[in-house]
C-alpha cells in the first residue's frame, strides 16, 4: 500500500510540475504582457508557445526507445528536463519585465518560453511513459486521477497564483519561486 501511495504522490509531484509552466503560459503570461504594454497581436502570436505540445509525436518515438537504462529510462529524460526547466524559469527571472515592450526582449521571452514548453513536452512523453510502465490494470484509474489533479492544480498555481504573488514579489522573486516549486 505504501508503495502505491508513493506512486500516486510521484505521479502528481511530476504533473503538478508541469502544469505550473503550462499555466503560468497560457493564464497569467497574457495578462502580464498586457500591463507592460504589449501589443494584441503579439500577445495571440504568445499562442504558438503551445505548438510542442501538439507536434511532441514527431520526437516521442526517440524518448520512448533512448534513454539510460540504468538510472531508469524515463527518469533519464525526466530528470534533465525537470532541471532544464527549472534553469529555464531562473534565467527568465534575471529578463526584466518593464523591457518586454521592447520587439528584442520579446522575441527572447519568446524563444525561451518556447524552448520551455518543448523541454516540458518531451517531460510528459516521458513522465506518460512512466506512468503506462508502473500502473498496474486496476492502478490506472487512480493513477490517472492524480496525474490531472496534478496538472490542473499546477495550471491554477502557475496562472492565478503567480499573478498574485507578482503583486507582493515582484518579478524575480516570482519567477524563482516557480522554479522553486517545479
Amino acid at each position: 500500500m505504501l508503495q502505491m501511495r508513493n506512486i500516486y504522490v510521484l505521479l502528481f509531484s511530476l504533473y503538478w510540475a508541469q502544469g505550473l509552466p503550462v499555466g503560468f503560459m497560457t493564464h497569467a503570461l497574457p495578462v502580464i504582457l498586457r500591463v507592460q504594454g504589449v501589443s494584441l497581436a503579439h500577445i495571440g502570436g504568445f499562442g504558438l508557445l503551445m505548438l510542442p505540445w501538439s507536434l511532441k509525436i514527431l520526437w516521442a518515438p526517440w524518448v520512448d526507445r533512448l534513454g539510460i537504462t540504468h538510472t531508469g529510462h524515463y527518469r533519464s529524460w525526466i530528470i534533465p528536463t525537470q532541471l532544464l526547466t527549472v534553469l529555464v524559469l531562473i534565467g527568465l527571472s534575471f529578463l526584466p519585465i518593464q523591457a518586454l515592450n521592447q520587439p528584442a526582449y520579446l522575441l527572447l521571452f519568446f524563444t525561451a518560453l518556447l524552448g520551455m514548453n518543448a523541454i516540458g513536452a518531451t517531460q510528459d512523453i516521458a513522465t506518460d511513459g512512466l506512468a503506462v510502465n508502473i500502473l498496474q490494470g486496476g492502478q490506472q484509474h487512480w493513477g490517472n486521477t492524480f496525474q490531472v489533479i496534478g496538472s490542473r492544480l499546477g495550471f491554477i498555481a502557475g496562472g492565478g497564483a503567480v499573478l498574485w504573488a507578482l503583486d507582493w514579489l515582484q518579478w524575480q522573486p516570482t519567477f524563482l519561486l516557480l522554479a522553486g516549486l517545479v
